[in-house]
């Protein structure tokens, strides 16, 4: 009976509008919903048949010099991260090269180098690593720079690799994201889009309301390191419907996300006083009957929510 009384209190109907967005980039034909055509790079086609190719910036041009395992061209990096690849004995120096992130405008945001994992005096492919660190500021997207040594400083001796990446500096802890399901695996997800959090529904929860018991009885609900908001994951087995709600002191609530069927969402928590997260599964865009694990980061502060999607787990 409460849970029935919850969805009458709470739940809408959303009636999506229809806008046509006008795509420019594979990004944006991807955000749309449009099919991913299975080559490298990505390409994205509309249903006014446009195709958009995804950047991966110069790789192509570079494979038989220098070739990146990781970060990959636009996965998403933390502000501490790992690099790893093979280069051609001669794109070192005394067994190094330089590294330079850039946010999109050129800006420098860090400056590193890589070290060789084997005699670099070949012209035969060489493992390199570095670990690098850096504050991306404001920047949410740039570029990882792999120079070729160049100690006679002639520009005909010039080269570099150009590895375009997303940057997410709250993301720079996993272990604040903690007791995932195993296919939520961090390493494995992807950004697909940065929005405007989205309030559809708020209200005050009054005394004697069967919201109080109804949220009681959740083991889903969590509070801010500040105890400023309770974060609320409605996700009962008996209901097909889940939201994610924000309570504050004063027992005003406002709904963030919902979601009917094609949504599970498991558990949430915070990593600040100003940014959670919401983990589950969502049935795929692309095909009703595959699913992806999915994470919400909600900021409060920038008032923005990021979704990062996992691979397609296999159905039994």
């Amino acid at each position: 009976m409460k849970k029935i009384l919850l969805c009458t209190l709470l739940i809408l109907t959303i009636t999506a509008c229809g806008k046509e967005t006008k795509i420019t980039n594979f990004k944006e034909c991807a955000d749309a919903g449009n099919p991913i055509m299975e080559s490298y790079p990505q390409q994205c086609r509309t249903a006014d048949g446009r195709t958009f190719t995804e950047e991966i910036g110069n790789e192509l041009d570079k494979t038989d010099l220098i070739r990146i395992d990781k970060p990959r061209p636009n996965s998403v990096i933390e502000p501490s991260f790992d690099i790893e690849g093979h280069a051609r004995g001669y794109w070192f120096f005394e067994g190094s090269f330089p590294l330079v992130l850039e946010d999109t405008d050129g800006n420098i945001l860090a400056q590193h180098y890589t070290t060789a994992q084997g005699e670099w005096m070949t012209e035969e492919f060489v493992k390199f690593s570095a670990e690098m660190k850096v504050d991306f500021g404001n920047a949410t997207t740039g570029y990882l720079v792999l120079k070729r040594d160049n100690p006679s400083d002639l520009p005909e001796n010039d080269d570099e690799l150009r590895v375009p990446l997303m940057f997410d500096a709250k993301l720079s802890d996993k272990a604040d994201i903690t007791d995932l399901p195993d296919e939520l695996n961090m390493d494995n997800m992807k950004l697909s889009e940065t929005t405007p959090i989205s309030v559809d529904y708020s209200g005050k929860i009054e005394e004697g309301s069967p919201l109080i018991d109804f949220i009681d009885t959740l083991e889903t609900k969590y509070t801010s390191p500040d105890e400023s908001n309770l974060l609320v994951v409605s996700a009962s087995e008996e209901s097909p419907d889940k939201e994610i709600l924000l309570i504050d002191k004063d027992h005003n609530y406002k709904r963030v996300l919902f979601c009917g069927t094609p949504c599970d969402w498991h558990k949430g928590g915070w990593i600040s006083d100003d940014v959670f997260f919401v983990t589950g599964i969502n049935e795929d865009i692309e095909n009703s009957n595959d699913h992806r694990p999915v994470l919400y980061l909600f900021n409060l502060d920038s008032n923005t929510v990021k979704t990062f999607n996992g691979p397609v787990i296999p159905q039994p």
